[in-house]
């Protein structure tokens, strides 16, 4: 689309699903005059829209499980991030308790130019399978985790929401 002697285009790719991928402004055409005004108010709204998933939308923090029983806690591990289970309905065995109270569910993740996470792991508590995995923030208070074995194409994905409010966290001994 051409308005104004500025050229902007939408595009959209299977690698880039950034705001910031869908607005783009180009130089204006030879022999047009654009007041600086103009192309900035161009330039602003692009940069706004871009942004605006990011202020506040990120993985950190508790996440509720899709089946809505448990906690994870999802923090930075050095330049990566991890998840820890902090609640989860108690079993039987006093010992499973213990061994399953923050444990390290997720790790290995790490940033791509886009705001995902990839590259990371998951296990998966109930059979201890471990998969490949990918976390993306699909709005402010929900998040997608793609399980997968080798290609991501051929994976699941679950979706968890920010938890918000207190919580009874696990603990190991009893």
């Amino acid at each position: 689309m051409r308005q104004a002697g500025v050229a902007v285009t939408s595009r959209h790719t299977a690698e880039s699903h950034h705001p910031s991928a869908y607005c783009r402004a180009t130089a204006p055409r030879p022999g047009l005059r654009l007041s600086s005004f103009i192309a900035n108010v161009v330039l602003i709204c692009c940069g706004t829209n871009a942004h605006a998933l990011d202020a506040g939308a990120d993985v950190f923090g508790v996440w509720r499980t899709e089946d809505r029983a448990s906690l994870i806690e999802i923090k930075s591990c050095g330049t990566a991030i991890c998840g820890y289970l902090v609640s989860f309905p108690p079993v039987q065995d006093a010992a499973t308790n213990d061994t399953l109270c923050r444990a390290q569910l997720l790790g290995g993740f790490e940033k791509d130019r886009v705001g995902r996470w990839i590259k990371g792991w998951v296990v998966d508590p109930e059979d201890n399978d471990i998969y490949e995995a990918a976390i993306s923030i699909a709005a402010r208070d929900e998040l997608r985790l793609r399980a997968y074995v080798g290609d991501e194409r051929f994976g699941r994905t679950v979706t968890w929401h920010r938890h918000s409010g207190a919580y009874s966290p696990c603990r190991t001994g009893q």
